[in-house]
Formats: structure tokens, C-alpha cells, sequence
């Protein structure tokens, strides 16, 4: 694993989190649902799917468990908040959920509760990303290599003697 792929992967993943932000206030604002990003789990999106393929790589670089939890969390989030938005948006259950305003009004802000974390969630994950970014960056090529290659070897309870 080159430095330049995992500093590439960071950077395309704080613009792709800063996205799925946009996608939460658009389900919040309930502006063209028809064509809302449907919730996907953490390790499919471009970033989940890129990370866990590396993640023997990449494991022991500090910030990248933080960077799963946070990213899971994220994931986990955008799916509760999508869940609720399609329920009060939607015409055919609107009539149904809110029964009285009191009930309106409690769906609207639960949404805009899942909203500010949503929001809180991504700006802790984006702030993880730039810091493994530059903890990445700033490495000596000696040090790298050796913690990618700490990485891949196998445990030393795992190893056979031949």
C-alpha cells in the first residue's frame, strides 16, 4: 500500500462525508425525496469499501479505529434520519402519523434531533480524517514502511515453526 493511496482515500472521503451531510438536510427540508440517497451501510460506500479492504494496511496507524466507530456511527445516523424523513415527507403517511400537530411536531424534531448529530458525527469524523491525513503525511518513508509492514505480518501466536 503506497502513502499516496491512503492520503488520496482520506481526502475523497472528507468531500463524500461533506456530501452525505448535503443528503441529511435535504431529507430534513424535504426537497426532491424522490431522488434522496438511500441510507448504505459503512462498509458499502466508496469509503467503507476501501477501507476495509486495507484495513490490514492500515489498522495501526493512529486515528483509523476512531475513524471506524465515527464512520459506522455516521452510517448508522444517516439511516435513522432517512427512516423518519420518508415517514413525514411521505403523502400517504402523513395523514396517518400526525393525527394531532403535537405529533407533527415531534417527528419534525426528532428529525432535526438525528439531523444535529448527523452533523455533529461528521464534523468529528472529518476532523479524525484531516488529522490522520497529516499524521500520514508528515511520517518519514522509514517509518511508514515499517508500519505497513508491522501491518501485514502475522501475529507471532499465529506463526508455525517449520
Amino acid at each position: 500500500m503506497k502513502r499516496s493511496e491512503i492520503l488520496y482515500s482520506l481526502e475523497s472521503a472528507q468531500v463524500a462525508h461533506a456530501k452525505w451531510l448535503g443528503y441529511g438536510r435535504q431529507l430534513v427540508e424535504g426537497d426532491n425525496l424522490e431522488n434522496a440517497q438511500t441510507p448504505l451501510k459503512c462498509t458499502d460506500c466508496t469509503f467503507g469499501q476501501w477501507f476495509y479492504s486495507e484495513w490490514l494496511y492500515i489498522k495501526n496507524i493512529p486515528g483509523f479505529k476512531e475513524i471506524e466507530s465515527l464512520h459506522k456511527e455516521f452510517h448508522e445516523l444517516y439511516e435513522a434520519l432517512y427512516n423518519v424523513a420518508l415517514q413525514v415527507h411521505n403523502s400517504r403517511t402523513k395523514r396517518r402519523l400526525f393525527a394531532s400537530k403535537k405529533e407533527k411536531e415531534q417527528q419534525l424534531e426528532q428529525m432535526n434531533v438525528y439531523y444535529k448529530r448527523l452533523e455533529e458525527k461528521s464534523k468529528r469524523l472529518l476532523n479524525v480524517l484531516q488529522k490522520v491525513e497529516m499524521v500520514v503525511s508528515a511520517m518519514s518513508d522509514r517509518l511508514f514502511e515499517r508500519n505497513m509492514k508491522m501491518n501485514t505480518q502475522e501475529p507471532a501466536s499465529s506463526q508455525i515453526d517449520s
